[in-house]
């Protein structure tokens, strides 16, 4: 009897929550998200349908979820809305279980979802019983852990939590003149999906991908705090800003290798450039927020902490980050001072330690003092800048008297060996400002290789100097780079980093070069010329064809550039002496030996072919 009664009494229940449920579903939206709202504000109101089952939940959800991507944006129909509303009401867990799994999954999917919780704003926020925040935080950051290999699905998960941190207009009211508060809390998706996971090690199997996402999402935070909106999410780092830039330098001192026989270089890369980007932000952020008192209390705080525990180069970053830092005396090696004439009082030496890149072995004691010039001038363009203002009026580098240009030459090429292939495309390009400035000023000398001309060309070339120079040191830094001496730590992954900034360095050089003066100068077409003679060469030496094919396209960039400028200067070819033709003639000739010598395949019959596209006759 006792069981009947329960079983009546469990009957029963289930009916009138079956009623209330269908009451529930018959009232307007609006009305709807107020008796939720007030449902859930009493204790044990958030389970009270956990009692009448689930058994339809998964059909329901399902079906709800494929009606989402014709979710209207305004009054029309509220169908899907009311239909997610009633299972939000039973189970508010699996309805945002559903929701972020379903938003991750379909791009389209994604931005109803975001409507979905912008109009039930209690559902975004709704937490589990003993939690500190709401269960969507947690919900996302359990996403970032089941993602698919697939670029899309992280797309899709940040631009959720994108649109989710914004302020909104009304969904059933778009027009409205005023903006609601963003659903999702900056502070508690600060502290669940992006401080934990701050300090992960990057050697760790699953930990790259989980410090990047982290870094993401902490870049969509700070986008919030350096634009700030009247209802937007801008205390999300409150007094923790500080704190959060040692665990980023921290990230940074962990990158300045990017290959050191454990981690991939592709992750290390893509942390290290988010890394830098998310510091200069907080840079700035921290100018603004911040009284000038707390601003150099946490300055000094911070550079202490650096300076204490990692490399001289990341405590150069922290000054040129944050302005108060600039007022303090830099620190920087010994020999470095000495080999720069660094007098000033803004410079300091470190104590003794052990400051080089540990890359290759110290060939010379000035190889070493390059090393560490090249990686104080890729810490920052204001600080490259700095230093060749210094270098140019005090005329030069303090090398030793019988130093030539041949030893310093071949110390700054062994220099870029060691540094480029663990720099970044913004630090290549800090590096190439140096050397541009040390070419110009003369303080370094490269000469113009004789290997691929036939004889002096006619043509002023002494303007491109400084871009025939460059040129040629990224060639000899190459081909060493692939030489039976670096094959030991001259992995394919970095090979293919150094690929890439590579190509992405000459492709600057020549738009710069195109879009100034030195365009219309007769030896444009020989510089160019020269360009391509090297991209060959580099492509020679590379082993695999995914490396060759890189700089292939570069190849064929020059020669379109070439064809272009040929196909413009037919008019004044016609008047010009045979000498010129004659030069032009056999330049080409040397284009069709090294693209015989150096490509094979389907990329030397293209190069070929080009080349033929723009010699008289085609032959």
């Amino acid at each position: 009897m006792a069981m009947d009664g329960r079983d009546t009494h469990n009957s029963v229940l289930k009916r009138v929550l079956k009623v209330l449920l269908a009451s529930y579903c018959a009232l307007p939206f609006l009305l709807q998200n107020e008796f939720r709202d007030r449902l859930w504000s009493y204790q044990g109101g958030v389970s009270i349908f956990a009692r009448r089952g689930a058994c339809h939940f998964d059909q329901e959800s399902t079906t709800a979820f494929n009606k989402l991507v014709t979710l209207p944006q305004g009054k029309e129909n509220t169908e899907v809305l009311t239909a997610l509303s009633c299972l939000a009401l039973q189970s508010p867990a699996l309805t945002l279980r559903q929701a972020v799994k379903r938003a991750v999954s379909n791009a389209a999917v994604c931005q109803a979802v975001c409507q979905v919780l912008q109009a039930m704003p209690s559902l975004a926020t709704f937490k589990e019983q003993g939690d500190r925040w709401p269960l969507l935080c947690y919900l996302i950051w359990e996403a970032t852990e089941t993602l698919a290999t697939s670029a899309n699905e992280e797309a899709n998960l940040i631009q959720l939590v994108s649109e989710l941190l914004q302020p909104f207009k009304p969904l059933l009211d778009p027009h409205c003149p005023f903006w609601l508060p963003p659903v999702l809390p900056s502070q508690g998706f600060t502290h669940v999906c992006i401080l934990p996971h701050l300090r992960d090690n990057i050697t760790e199997p699953s930990s790259p991908n989980n410090l990047l996402m982290a870094l993401k999402f902490l870049k969509k935070v700070i986008n919030l705090q350096e634009f700030p909106t009247q209802t937007g999410n801008t205390a999300a780092l409150g007094s923790s800003l500080f704190p959060i830039m040692l665990c980023l330098y921290e990230v940074l001192d962990s990158c300045r290798l990017l290959w050191d026989g454990v981690a991939m270089v592709a992750e290390k890369a893509d942390v290290k450039e988010v890394v830098q980007g998310l510091l200069g932000k907080m840079g700035r952020i921290a100018m603004v927020t911040c009284d000038r008192a707390e601003l150099e209390h946490g300055a000094s705080w911070l550079i202490n902490r650096v300076t204490a525990t990692m490399h001289w180069t990341t405590v150069l970053a922290v000054q040129e980050t944050l302005p108060e830092c600039q007022q303090q005396q830099r620190l920087v090696p010994a020999s470095l001072i000495s080999f720069c004439h660094l007098a000033d009082q803004k410079w300091v030496a470190l104590p003794s330690r052990n400051t080089s890149q540990n890359v290759l072995p110290v060939i010379t004691l000035l190889c070493d003092q390059v090393v560490e010039l090249l990686l104080c001038c890729r810490t920052s363009e204001s600080l490259a800048n700095i230093l060749s203002k210094i270098l140019h009026f005090l005329q030069g580098i303090r090398v030793p008297d019988e130093t030539s240009n041949r030893d310093f030459l071949e110390a700054v090429t062994l220099g870029l060996l060691q540094v480029l292939p663990h720099s970044i495309m913004g630090e290549w390009q800090c590096i190439m400002g140096m050397l541009t400035q040390l070419l110009t000023n003369e303080v370094l000398m490269v000469p113009c290789s004789a290997k691929y001309v036939t004889e002096l060309p006619m043509a002023n070339i002494s303007v491109f100097r400084v871009h025939l120079g460059l040129s040629q040191l990224l060639l000899s830094v190459l081909q060493l780079l692939t030489s039976p001496c670096c094959q030991e730590w001259a992995t394919p992954p970095l090979l293919h980093h150094v690929t890439r900034c590579y190509v992405g360095t000459m492709q600057k050089l020549l738009s710069e070069m195109l879009n100034s003066d030195l365009a219309s100068e007769s030896g444009c077409l020989f510089a160019i010329g020269q360009f391509f003679c090297h991209a060959c060469e580099v492509i020679g030496s590379l082993a695999t064809d995914d490396l060759k094919e890189q700089v292939f396209v570069l190849a064929l960039e020059y020669l379109s550039q070439m064809e272009e400028i040929t196909a413009a200067s037919i008019p004044q070819t016609q008047v010009k002496s045979k000498q010129v033709s004659y030069e032009w003639t056999n330049q080409v000739e040397v284009f069709k030996l090294l693209a015989n010598q150096k490509l094979a395949g389907e990329q030397r019959r293209t190069l070929l072919q080009k080349i033929r596209s723009f010699t008289p006759g085609g032959s």
